[in-house]
């Protein structure tokens, strides 16, 4: 998740995020599976209702869980699903409506460095063909 820049530095030009085409996407379809010490993945036999919402309350993140996105392993090797979220304090325009306080996570995320930023590959002006897509499939562990 990027951290949009609130503007750019004094005799820097506007930020990637500043000139965003799609304001937000990033904040609105992460797959995450570690933040800050806390595991965002569901292991087989445990209710995703339920865990999920008390991990990200323990990690302080605003995200809400949307669907999960791809079947990978845990740290000791057992089944895991790694799922999608949204962040719930995007403002209407798809800035993040907590910016002075939003978590670590998105103050570090380098915009550009991954499929999950819509510039990711060189795309720009609204050309998604340089975009990471996650098909959402329903697995089973």
């Amino acid at each position: 998740m990027p951290a949009h820049d609130s503007g750019p530095a004094v005799g820097a030009g506007p930020s990637l995020c500043d000139r965003c085409w799609a304001p937000g996407a990033c904040c609105r379809n992460m797959m995450l599976y570690h933040v800050d010490g806390v595991d965002l993945f569901q292991r087989a036999g445990e209710d995703a209702a339920t865990l999920l919402p008390s991990r990200l309350a323990e990690a302080r993140l605003p995200f809400d869980p949307l669907a999960p996105g791809m079947l990978h392993r845990s740290p000791d090797g057992e089944p895991a699903l790694i799922w999608m979220f949204a962040c719930r304090e995007l403002g209407p325009g798809g800035r993040c409506g907590i910016y002075a306080s939003r978590p670590a996570i998105c103050r570090t995320y380098e915009p550009a460095s991954d499929g999950l930023c819509v510039h990711h590959g060189g795309s720009e002006a609204g050309d998604a063909s340089g975009c990471t897509t996650f098909a959402l499939a329903p697995h089973a562990i």
